[in-house]
């Protein structure tokens, strides 16, 4: 058995720090995602309370068919939401994919630290 020495050790450990750097950055962007979807969720919750208050001052057949309306375009908004965040999620897998990949050849790979 052979034992590394020189320039490859050096750039076995680069890999590991990118490859724990590529980590961090989808275990945070997977953080940031699940936030923005619970602050867009939490406004949509808060814009629907207001405009439940709003209608209360209306007739009762005209503020149910309007509140009623209001609640299926919100709900309309918060689905597109859900499918953007998982285009999103997607996408940050082929991207995972692409660096698991590149990380995995057996050239020497140079890494621009500030892509991450």
């Amino acid at each position: 058995m052979k034992l590394r020495t020189g320039r490859n050790c050096k750039n076995s450990g680069r890999r590991k720090q990118a490859e724990e750097l590529q980590a961090q950055h989808s275990e945070l962007e997977g953080l940031n995602a699940e936030l923005e979807a619970q602050t867009k969720r939490y406004k949509l919750e808060e814009e629907l309370r207001c405009t439940r208050r709003a209608f209360t001052k209306q007739s009762g057949a005209r503020r149910k068919n309007n509140l009623a309306g209001r609640e299926n375009q919100m709900i309309h908004e918060h689905n597109v939401e859900i499918q953007k965040s998982e285009q999103l999620e997607q996408s940050t897998k082929y991207k995972s994919e692409f660096w698991r990949i590149c990380l995995g050849a057996k050239n020497t790979v140079k890494f621009d630290l500030a892509a991450f």
